[in-house]
């Protein structure tokens, strides 16, 4: 994959516009619909640009890619900085959170990933060296994420309308100020009772919807929206005879393609919230690898295997007739991992990792590499918040 994925970046440097502007497409076919100007795409679209390249770095450790592509990235950052600048650096058009079921306000997302691109923008420039760039990327988005709250955050917690959407996109690229946090998880909970547990998302809040929900103590509900059979949803596309995502959630047999990986972040969620393979945030290429399953709704085992850049990483957990939570984890050389067990509160270590193990405290085992296997006891094997 890394090398489709640098090809897909030098694809759309090659169909950039004159002014810094990214493509919908690359190679450019003319669809230019809700773009920017000068032939660019609607901001969701342009927003692969970045968030590609750092994807790349994290994944793959490719710091040539960013490199590459710097002097390009630059002007992608000021022809949106530009747009912005007539409208008191807004960015309100758009095509928002792509094909979902309630829409949410472009002013809102727009102005999300106006935010998200700068961010990732800084951060591709402080691992090139090039400070003075990321300082200035890092202090605009700052200020784009204060207007944010300031125009679309009320009181009780609402961004925007407060859909699934707006309430996990605020959550999953971190504008919502912590003394905030409760409220505003609270209003997606809200949201997704509203809809009776079904999802209510587009392709672009997919994951910031199930990567929130386990992040802030509602696994099951997470794996509830996932189970749902009926219409919207990933078991009303099974129960079409579906063996391929859909362009859309409803189903339709002649305009919209029944093999479009339109909905599929759920695929990332399975490797990174079941099987539970993530990395620690100042990881790149997995040096630290994290551990952390989340087991929910009827779901007692699960097998993940990755071919990450230093190796194998394998991860077997399940659920036991006794309710024990065990597994069993494989850390390839020359990295380090962070096993974080399900709900340790008043859980008994019932195998004690390697001796060269450390124990961080009763919830995080930090190993080096090698074969490990631990289990804890009943009766608690629901994820805990780890601040």
């Amino acid at each position: 994959m890394e090398n489709f994925d640098v090809k897909r970046v030098q694809d759309f440097t090659e169909a950039s516009r004159p002014l810094g502007g990214i493509t919908e497409c690359a190679p450019f076919n003319g669809i230019v619909s809700s773009g920017l100007g000068d032939s660019s795409g609607p901001i969701g679209w342009q927003s692969i640009y970045t968030y590609m390249q750092r994807a790349l770095y994290k994944y793959t450790g490719n710091e040539r890619v960013l490199q590459q592509h710097y002097i390009n990235t630059l002007n992608f950052t000021r022809f949106l900085e530009s747009f912005a600048a007539f409208n008191k650096d807004r960015i309100d058009i758009g095509l928002g959170d792509w094909d979902p079921v309630v829409n949410t306000p472009t002013n809102f997302t727009s102005n999300v990933f106006y935010y998200t691109n700068l961010i990732y923008a800084s951060e591709i420039a402080l691992v090139l060296g090039q400070n003075a760039d990321a300082t200035h990327l890092a202090d605009h988005a700052g200020r784009i994420r204060d207007a944010i709250n300031a125009r679309f955050l009320a009181t009780d917690g609402t961004y925007s309308i407060g859909t699934q959407c707006a309430q996990a996109l605020a959550l999953d690229v971190g504008l919502v100020p912590p003394t905030m946090v409760e409220a505003v998880v609270s209003q997606l909970v809200k949201a997704i009772k509203a809809a009776n547990n079904h999802l209510t998302v587009g392709i672009f809040c997919i994951k910031p919807l199930l990567e929130s929900l386990c992040k802030y103590g509602y696994t099951d509900l997470a794996y509830q929206i996932l189970n749902q059979p009926d219409y919207p949803g990933y078991g009303y596309m099974l129960s079409h005879g579906a063996t391929t995502l859909w362009e859309v959630w409803y189903f339709e047999d002649y305009v919209f393609s029944h093999n479009h990986p339109m909905f599929g972040a759920v695929d990332e969620w399975f490797y990174t919230h079941v099987g539970g393979l993530k990395q620690a945030t100042d990881s790149v290429a997995f040096s630290h690898i994290v551990i952390e399953p989340y087991p929910g709704g009827d779901v007692t085992w699960a097998n993940t295997t990755y071919f990450s850049p230093r190796g194998q990483i394998s991860i077997f957990w399940e659920i036991e007739d006794d309710g024990s939570f065990c597994i069993s984890t494989h850390i390839p050389v020359n990295t380090k991992a962070t096993i974080i067990l399900p709900n340790f509160e008043n859980c008994k270590l019932v195998k004690q990792p390697p001796t060269h193990g450390k124990k961080k405290n009763n919830s995080h085992i930090i190993v080096g590499s090698g074969l490990y296997s631990q289990c804890r006891s009943p009766p608690e094997y629901c994820n805990t918040i780890i601040n």
